[in-house]
C-alpha cells in the first residue's frame, strides 16, 4: 500500500510494508508484464532479487540496468524505483524480503552475525550484487515459515556478506526532499507511458501532453526527477530490449533494431556502440 508521507518537511511516497504481528520479516513475490513500482521509501530494509525480466532501477539518485540475478539490499528510507522493459509478453518476476527493526537491531546483535550486521548498520546505503543462481534460495524462503524461514534468510545474508558487492551511497548528494507527492505521481505516469510506447515513434511532446505539461517544462521536470534526459531514458529502454533480443533470439540485427524502436539500422549500430562499447554483432557473440 502506498501512502503519502514525509521526509523532512516535504511529502514523498511512503510505502506501508505489511509484516505480520507474529513475524519480523515479510516475503513477497511480484509477477508483472509492466512492472513499475512508484518511487517510494519505507523504514524497513529490503532485499530485492530479480528472477526474470530486464529494465532500469533507480536507487537513491543512481540509475542502473537490472537483469536476472540482480540483487539489492536497500537501506532504510532510501527511495527506489524498478521499471521493467517487457518483450514478447514475458512477465517480470521479483522476490522481495523486508526486515523490521527487531530483525535488524536485535536478532543481528549476536556476534555470529557481525558481517551481516555491518551491512545492516549502513542504513542509508544500498548494496548491489549480481547473483544469478539464487532463485532456489528464495524459493526455499518462500516455502518455509516461522523459525525455518528466519534461518534460511540468515544463511542467505551471511553468504552474501562474504561476496563482492557494490555500495551505493545516496546520502552524499541525494535529497529526498525534492520528491513531492504530486511530482511522484507525474513521474510514475510519464514512465508508464514510455514503458508502453517506447518501441514506436515517440516524441517528448507526446509524453508531455500525456501528463498535461508544456514540452519545455516537461523536459526540465523529467531530468530533475529521473536524473536522465527524456531522450537518454527512451534510448536506454530501447537498448535494454535490443540487448535482450540479441541474447535470446535468432532474429536479424535489422529486425531487432526495428522491434526495439530504431527505424534506422546505421543509427542503431552507432548508438549501440556508443552506449554498450561494442557493436550489436559483437554483443551477440559475447
Amino acid at each position: 500500500m502506498i501512502l503519502s508521507g514525509n521526509i523532512g518537511n516535504k511529502k514523498v511516497f511512503y510505502e506501508k510494508v505489511s509484516i505480520r504481528p507474529n513475524s519480523c520479516v515479510s516475503f513477497r513475490v511480484y509477477r508483472e508484464l509492466f512492472f513499475n513500482s512508484t518511487l517510494h521509501y519505507h523504514p524497513e530494509m529490503e532485499l530485492t532479487y530479480v528472477v526474470r525480466g530486464k529494465g532500469r532501477v533507480l536507487i537513491g539518485d543512481e540509475w542502473m540496468t537490472f537483469s536476472p540475478g540482480h540483487l539489492a539490499l536497500i537501506g532504510k528510507n532510501v527511495p527506489h524505483l524498478y521499471v521493467s522493459v517487457p518483450a514478447d509478453g514475458e512477465l517480470s518476476e521479483f522476490r522481495v524480503v523486508a526486515f523490521d527493526a527487531f530483525f535488524a537491531e536485535t536478532l543481528l546483535a549476536a556476534p555470529d552475525f557481525q558481517p551481516v550486521r555491518k551491512m545492516f548498520d549502513s542504513v542509508t546505503q544500498a548494496f548491489v550484487f549480481q547473483e544469478p543462481e539464487l532463485k532456489r534460495d528464495f524459493d526455499l524462503i518462500r516455502e518455509s515459515d516461522g523459525p525455518a524461514r528466519l534461518i534460511r534468510i540468515l544463511e542467505l545474508l551471511t553468504a552474501l556478506s562474504r561476496r563482492q558487492y557494490r555500495i551505493i551511497d545516496p546520502s552524499r548528494h541525494f535529497s529526498a526532499n525534492r520528491f513531492h507527492e504530486g511530482d511522484s505521481l507525474l513521474v510514475d505516469k510519464a514512465i508508464r507511458f514510455l514503458q508502453r510506447n517506447f518501441t514506436r515513434r515517440i516524441l517528448v511532446g507526446d509524453a508531455a501532453r500525456h501528463i498535461g505539461m508544456e514540452t519545455d517544462t516537461f523536459r526540465k521536470f523529467f531530468r530533475r526527477h529521473v536524473f536522465l534526459s527524456f531522450t537518454d531514458y527512451l534510448l536506454e529502454l530501447r537498448l535494454t530490449l535490443a540487448c535482450k533480443l540479441l541474447q535470446e533470439s535468432s532474429r536479424s540485427i535489422g529486425e531487432i533494431a526495428d522491434l526495439s524502436g530504431f527505424r534506422n539500422l546505421s543509427n542503431f549500430n552507432r548508438l549501440f556502440l556508443a552506449r554498450r562499447g561494442m557493436t550489436p554483432k559483437a554483443y551477440r557473440k559475447l
